[in-house]
């Protein structure tokens, strides 16, 4: 096997990649002259096709696609000298934003070829019984949102505010349900909060109006952004979400009126209380809690812009 391999997801893009894969293995030889192509062959294969890849000496491998074969992809990579990289076909395309990486395969190729292979920390999602963590780069969390990674995801030309007008279905069908929440946090102590929702952020930005999240995140850092809030109703729910999604929600590190918290922790666990909740992890559904998150640092080799911060 070559040192470079380009790994596509033959249906993201709605198809797109299998049309555009000539032109872009072109544009990528002039970079990276000894690339070859292979496809992934279902879902969860591209774990083990990375695993695979790593073993037979392969230092690179470009995945085009989305979050969810990232995802896939670097559970095959963790622990592994093998570098990943994305060329973005996906609906969000939340590392490639957080890259600045072109939406535009030929320009993000183009762009690929100027980075740096660097050394980053990992996300941890654990459940009693596990035999091995999952690994995540981007975000994780519990709650309504999650309940909506398991909903039917807009084409890639679709508003993300699909996503919001199906959380209005789900708010309006459901209850708001509480769960437990322990957080380690850097300086060693812990926190016992109860929580109606979590979102734990490693990257940067998740682009659009979802913008910024936090200052100061980064893929690199080895803590985690655990964001919780405590909504007892639909509406308190609802306005909440609406206000994250036009970057208006406080995220100032401590409780807020509207009981917002947002904190730096090295460990969280999430335990139900009355109901199952969903959980997911970079977008994709990762099943109910209990769940411990934590990060591995020096776990994994991306492709990074050279002026990305460090940790």
């Amino acid at each position: 096997m070559s040192a470079t391999l380009l790994l596509y997801n033959p249906k993201a893009g709605g198809g797109a990649v299998l049309r555009q894969l000539p032109t872009m293995l072109a544009a990528l030889r002039l970079h990276f002259p000894d690339v070859e192509s292979i496809a992934t062959t279902g879902p969860a294969s591209a774990g083990p096709q990375v695993a695979t890849a790593a073993q037979a000496g392969t230092q690179l491998v470009i995945v085009c696609g989305g979050d969810g074969t990232l995802f896939e992809a670097m559970q095959g990579a963790v622990h592994q000298k093998i570098a990943l990289a994305i060329i973005p076909f996906g609906t969000g395309n939340v590392i490639a934003r957080d890259l600045g990486l072109s939406m535009k395969p030929l320009q993000a190729i183009q762009q690929l070829a100027q980075f740096e292979k660097r050394r980053v920390p990992v996300g941890t999602l654990a459940r009693p019984g596990d035999a091995a963590p999952t690994y995540f780069l981007t975000a994780t969390g519990a709650g309504f949102h999650a309940e909506l990674m398991s909903l039917p995801k807009p084409t890639a030309s679709a508003s993300r505010m699909h996503y919001f007008f199906q959380g209005l279905n789900l708010i309006r069908r459901n209850r708001v349900e509480d769960f437990d929440v322990r957080i380690g946090l850097l300086d060693g102590t812990e926190i016992a909060l109860i929580a109606s929702e979590l979102l734990i952020l490693r990257a940067r930005s998740f682009g659009g109006i979802l913008n910024r999240w936090r200052p100061g995140n980064a893929l690199t850092r080895n803590d985690l952004l655990a964001i919780l809030t405590r909504k007892h109703n639909r509406l308190a729910l609802f306005l909440f979400i609406l206000r994250c999604l036009l970057g208006q929600a406080p995220l100032a590190g401590v409780e807020s009126a509207d009981n917002l918290i947002a904190v730096r922790a090295t460990e969280i666990l999430c335990t139900p209380r009355d109901y199952e909740i969903e959980a997911e992890a970079d977008g994709e559904p990762f099943g109910i809690l209990p769940l411990h998150i934590s990060t591995i640092p020096d776990a994994l080799t991306l492709l990074l812009p050279k002026n990305y911060p460090n940790n």
